[in-house]
C-alpha cells in the first residue's frame, strides 16, 4: 500500500514539475515536504544495519515524506537504537534529502575522540587533565571509559568536583569537555602525636604538586621530638609520560632514641610489668630510589 501511494505521488510530482516549476520558496518547500523517500544511503565507518532494530528503522523511513518532524522523530529513535547496540556516543552528524532522485543521505558519526577541552567557567591545566585520560585520540568514546577517566581525575589529588560532558567536534567525532576545580598545587600538612614512648611530636609536610605542569611532585617532610626526628626530601613522578609507571627518589636523615626494657626478676606470675633499664640511639642517613607501576587507581607495586 505504501509503495502504491509512493508511485502515485511520484507521478504527481513529475507532472507538477513539468507543468509549472515552483516559483516561490513556499512552493518549493511544499513540494519538498510532499516528496516521499525512495532510498536511504547510510554513510558510516561501521555497518550499523547489522543491528536489527537500526535496520528496521531505516526500512521504515521509506515511502514517508521528508520534513522537520520526520527528522526529529527518526533521529531520536535511531540514537536510542545506537545506545542499545553498544554505540554509546554514535550519532547522526548530518542528513539531507535529494528530491530529484528521492534519496535520503544519512551520515553516522561513530563517536571517536577528537579533542579534549576545558570548561571556560572552571579553568584547570589541560596537560594535567590529559595525563589522566583513558581514551586516546581517535578511539571510540564509551561510557565506561568516561567513568574511568573521571575516577582518575578525582584520584589524582589535583582536582575536585569533576564532571565530563560530550559534544560533537568541529569536523567529525566528539570533543570531551572537562569541568573541575583546581585543588591548588601547593600543600601544607601539619600533624602532632603524643605517647608515653616518645613524648610529644610535631610533623610538617610541604608539597609542590605538578612541578612546572609536568605532573612531578617534590616535598619536604619532617617531624621532631626530644626522642625522634626525621628530615626528608622527596622527588616523585606519579606517572611517567602517559604510562602507569611511577618512580620516586628521596634523601633523608633521622635519629631515634630507643628504650631498653627488661622484666623484673621478682615479678608476680599474674602481672606483666616492664622496666626501663637503658637506651640506645639509631642514627640514619641515606637515599631511597623506588620504581614500579600503578594498578590503575587501586594500588601501586614498587621495588
Amino acid at each position: 500500500a505504501l509503495q502504491g501511494i509512493y508511485v502515485a505521488h511520484k507521478d504527481k510530482y513529475i507532472e507538477l514539475q513539468q507543468a509549472r516549476p515552483p516559483q516561490t520558496q513556499a512552493e518549493r518547500e511544499q513540494i519538498l515536504y510532499e516528496t516521499y523517500i525512495d532510498t536511504v544511503d547510510v554513510r558510516s565507518a561501521i555497518d550499523i544495519r547489522q543491528d536489527s532494530l537500526v535496520d528496521s528503522l531505516i526500512w521504515d523511513m521509506k515511502a514517508r515524506s521528508w520534513s522537520d518532524a520526520f527528522a526529529r522523530h527518526y533521529k531520536l529513535k535511531l540514537h536510542r537504537a545506537f545506545r542499545d547496540h553498544g554505540l554509546d556516543f554514535s550519532y547522526i552528524r548530518a542528513w539531507a534529502f535529494n528530491q530529484n532522485i528521492w534519496e535520503l543521505t544519512m551520515v553516522v558519526d561513530q563517536g571517536q575522540l577528537r579533542d579534549i577541552q576545558i570548561d571556560p567557567r572552571r579553568q584547570v591545566n589541560l596537560d594535567d587533565v590529559k595525563r589522566e585520560f583513558t581514551i586516546d585520540s581517535g578511539e571510540v568514546v564509551t561510557v565506561d571509559e568516561l567513568i574511568a577517566t573521571a575516577e582518575n581525575l578525582r584520584a589524582s589529588d589535583l582536582f575536585d568536583n569533576v564532571d565530563l560532558s560530550v559534544t560533537p567536534a568541529t569536523d567529525s567525532g566528539l570533543a570531551v569537555i572537562v569541568g573541575a576545580t583546581d585543588r591548588g598545587n601547593q600543600v601544607i600538612e601539619v600533624g602532632a602525636r603524643v605517647d608515653n614512648e616518645r613524648n610529644a611530636q610535631i610533623g610538617l609536610d610541604l608539597i609542590q604538586q605538578s612541578l612546572f605542569n609536568t605532573g612531578a611532585r617534590i616535598g619536604l617532610r619532617g617531624h621532631i621530638s626530644n626522642r625522634i626526628g626525621l628530615g626528608e626530601f622527596r622527588f616523585q613522578i606519579p606517572r611517567i609520560a602517559n604510562t602507569h609507571l611511577t618512580a620516586s627518589l628521596s634523601a633523608y636523615a633521622s635519629f631515634r632514641n630507643v628504650w631498653i626494657y627488661t622484666t623484673p626478676t621478682d615479678q608476680p606470675i599474674d602481672e606483666n610489668v616492664r622496666e626501663r633499664t637503658g637506651e640506645f640511639s639509631e642514627d640514619r642517613i641515606g637515599a631511597k630510589l623506588s620504581a614500579g607501576q600503578q594498578l590503575e587507581r587501586n594500588g601501586v607495586i614498587l621495588g
